[in-house]
């Protein structure tokens, strides 16, 4: 198989797998998610209001904020998925997941969620598919499985618009490193938030692929692609239309402003519908987020103040885009986020080093951009509600930086002459794989014995997930591999 089928098989075979062993609603809010579902999927959007009660969970302000967005939802009863804030072992790593088969909650209330507000479009497909399962574990497992056909979906257009024969693996080594553990986790759980990532990477790939090839823009399923990632980017949480603008503007920036509308005057009526259909989602968003969604308002003296603690969350907010599982209470040894930085910072520093003048003040940019708006979300929305910044927030634009640095050395790279490290892809292919297996088993230990329990944990397990630990883990090793073998070099007659 060529390079980029085998990245694909990988990033599918990687997402199956995380979907089938992860317990059911052991992921951020999975429950809360699972509700939304429910609901929006019986044609209940917007609920009524609802409150949860004080508790050590949550403090005076963060209770507020869940209040403001919580809702109750007629169509759906409790006994239809879980009623509490969260899972049984979530913020207890030492506890493993067995404690899920204990009692369910009461069935006659209608279920109330803490995301009642949210964005509803992407709720709907995992919705029906929940709503034919016979158990709130069996919901969240066909709502997953619909969010893993979304998500893989959107990476194979990562993957083949990101694909170029003339540079080989090269081209796929900021992708690589952009499509993260934490991607995957989140792209196989019951959570918008997976596709949303997602969709920001095919949306970036896309129209890097536009300023790389002129051909592109003549190309059906290039635009097709980018329609499907701009929409499913702009519905699906609050700040998509944001994301969408940022992220082109990032995409744009290697090549400049010039060569973007004449990309976009090539595609003809294929750009003008794939514009049209993303405008029209964008619509929708902005609509629902002035008539449904409540914001945070505080004012610009208090949100100044807290620019310096957000700045200071950046280290372990990178660390949580990397890989960090669960309800943020699995993680990997150090050893993987020390390694994923190191591509990160080689990546980024052989793409400045064979840039021009124009790519190299977009990458610094981008760069630096990236680090200003997780500050500025962190500071002016995020804390103001009493939660802490969470690396998942802003994925879907901070992947820019791998992609274009990854671009502009693939374009580049003979600038670097006998220098060049012809290696690189192969290199990067087997790291990145190595953490997504280290990832994918750390995560698995948590939830089977806890991270005080057995370091082997496959068939010892005091949880195991249907099929076994031994099944999910020989679909994971099956992708990894997928994953190192696209990084190989091509024949010389490529």
């Amino acid at each position: 198989m060529s390079p980029p089928v085998l990245m694909a098989v990988g990033y599918l075979l990687l997402l199956t797998s995380w979907a089938g062993a992860n317990p059911p609603g052991a992921s951020p809010d999975e429950p809360a998610h699972l509700t939304r579902a429910l609901a929006v999927a019986s044609g209940e959007w917007r609920g009524h209001a609802a409150a949860y009660r004080e508790s050590p969970e949550f403090g005076p302000r963060q209770l507020a904020w869940i209040n403001r967005v919580a809702r109750a939802f007629d169509s759906v009863r409790a006994g239809e998925t879980w009623s509490t804030v969260t899972i049984c072992n979530s913020f207890h790593p030492e506890v493993s997941a067995a404690c899920l088969h204990g009692p369910g909650p009461p069935s006659g209330s209608p279920a109330r969620t803490y995301v009642g507000t949210y964005q509803p479009a992407l709720y709907a497909p995992p919705g029906l598919a929940a709503r034919l399962a016979s158990s709130p574990e069996g919901g969240v497992r066909a709502g997953r499985a619909v969010m893993v056909a979304i998500t893989g979906a959107l990476l194979v257009f990562a993957v083949a618009a990101s694909w170029s024969p003339p540079l080989g693996p090269w081209s796929l080594v900021g992708l690589m490193a952009g499509v993260t553990p934490t991607t995957l986790f989140l792209g196989s759980s019951l959570n918008p938030n997976g596709a949303e990532i997602a969709a920001g990477a095919a949306w970036i790939a896309g129209l890097l692929r536009l300023g790389r090839d002129r051909r592109a823009a003549h190309t059906t399923w290039i635009w097709s692609g980018l329609a499907a990632s701009g929409v499913v980017l702009a519905v699906a949480r609050s700040l998509g239309p944001l994301w969408l603008v940022l992220g082109a503007a990032a995409a744009v920036a290697i090549d400049g402003r010039a060569a973007a509308v004449a990309y976009v005057r090539a595609g003809g009526l294929r750009a003008r519908l794939a514009s049209a259909a993303i405008a029209v989602a964008v619509a929708g968003a902005l609509a629902w987020e002035a008539a449904v969604q409540p914001h945070p308002t505080h004012p610009l003296g208090e949100v100044v103040d807290r620019l310096l603690p957000a700045a200071s969350e950046l280290p372990e907010v990178l660390r949580q885009q990397i890989g960090v599982f669960g309800w943020l209470d699995a993680a990997m040894p150090a050893g993987a986020y020390a390694a994923w930085r190191m591509l990160l910072v080689v990546l980024v520093t052989l793409g400045l080093l064979v840039a021009g003048g124009r790519s190299r003040r977009a990458l610094v940019t981008i760069a630096v951009g990236a680090a200003a708006v997780t500050v500025g979300l962190a500071a002016a929305v995020i804390h103001q509600t009493g939660f802490g910044m969470q690396g998942r927030y802003v994925m879907p634009v901070v992947v820019a930086v791998p992609l274009v640095a990854g671009e502009v050395l693939a374009r580049r790279r003979s600038r670097l002459g006998a220098a060049l490290p012809v290696r690189l892809p192969a290199a990067v292919a087997a790291l990145t794989a190595t953490v997504h297996l280290v990832g994918w088993y750390a995560n698995g230990r948590r939830q089977s014995v806890g991270v005080r329990g057995p370091v082997w944990f496959i068939g010892r397990g005091a949880w195991s997930p249907p099929g076994g630990w031994a099944t999910w883990a020989a679909v994971a090793l099956i992708g990894a591999v997928a994953l190192v073998l696209a990084g190989r070099r091509e024949p010389r007659t490529a």
